[in-house]
């Protein structure tokens, strides 16, 4: 898994009321066809199975993150929301494993880590397993990453 920068989301005019809830995907400022949850794109990871984007709505107050799979020919394979009412689930860290899996903190929540599967079957075995961890698990499996422990502490602090 690599991270990239290739996609942007469209911007949108006028009162935030008037958005709706998605946005297009542009590749060199052309639409992809695929529309993603949300106003900010936060992160797009290329993965074997496609391309991961976490998007959110840019509101910190009350923030859902979203996780969408989309394959490298533009289709929309599978999605996963954090984000409850009152709430905010602003996306706080996230680091790339060696063994392919992303381990991420949500402000309200986490840590957790995300694993892509190369095959899975809607509702019953989704593509993208989000599961739980132990603080102490997340810092030990992050002592290689880029960022500073000091920051990983940090939002580690937020999560309940």
């Amino acid at each position: 898994m690599i991270r990239i920068n290739r996609y942007e989301l469209e911007k949108h005019d006028g009162p935030y009321d008037s958005w709706g809830g998605k946005s297009d995907l542009l590749l060199n400022g052309v639409k992809t066809g695929v529309r993603l949850s949300g106003y900010q794109l936060l992160h797009q990871i290329e993965t074997p199975e496609g391309v991961l984007f976490i998007t959110d709505y840019d509101c910190p107050f009350e923030e859902v993150t979203w996780f969408t799979l989309v394959t490298h020919e533009m289709q929309v394979i599978s999605h996963r929301w954090f984000g409850a009412p009152y709430a905010t689930f602003l996306l706080d860290d996230l680091v790339l494993l060696k063994s392919g899996a992303i381990n991420f903190v949500l402000f309200c929540g986490g840590p957790y880590q995300l694993t892509i599967r190369k095959w899975g079957v809607p509702y019953l075995f989704p593509r993208m397993r989000f599961k739980r961890i132990a603080p102490d698990k997340y810092l030990e499996q992050l002592k290689d990453s880029d960022q500073p422990l000091e920051r990983k502490i940090e939002a580690l602090s937020h999560a309940p």
